[in-house]
């Protein structure tokens, strides 16, 4: 059975990690949303990453090989507990990647159903999701 997990990524690399794990057959998803940055008397309207170093990846952990995903080009670790990795409980990514705006993933879609898990009490160990998404909302 098809579940979602969190893949933890290199400072910057969530581009190049989600397209080498398409590469290798994995479905994937990078909520991404419009950012404002300012750099040397220049604004730019650029996509970033709503969870920064973080995406999802799409794995039947009896049927396809997970631990490839491990010595990806762009991927630290896929997040587990112990031995195997951790199933995001079901409903949190689940319609994510067809809620496009302009070509954008809603990021308000995607925060708040992993919110809504959070406090539901239903972390299962997803307390990094937590610290990020109140990092995520600072930003934004």
């Amino acid at each position: 059975m098809t579940r979602w997990y969190v893949v933890y990524t290199h400072q910057g690399a969530e581009k190049l990690a989600e397209g080498h794990l398409q590469r290798q057959g994995f479905t994937t998803y990078l909520p991404l949303c419009r950012k404002i940055t300012r750099h040397a008397r220049r604004v730019a309207n650029v996509t970033a990453p709503l969870f920064p170093r973080y995406l999802f990846v799409a794995i039947d952990v009896a049927a396809q090989r997970w631990r490839a995903i491990n010595g990806t080009f762009g991927v630290n670790h896929i997040v587990s507990m112990g031995e195997r990795p951790q199933a995001l409980p079901d409903g949190v990514v689940e319609g994510g990647p067809d809620v496009r705006i302009d070509g954008i993933e809603s990021a308000v879609h995607v925060f708040v159903k992993v919110l809504n898990v959070l406090l539901r009490g239903q972390s299962y160990g997803w307390h990094c999701l937590h610290d990020l998404a109140c990092r995520s909302l600072r930003q934004h």
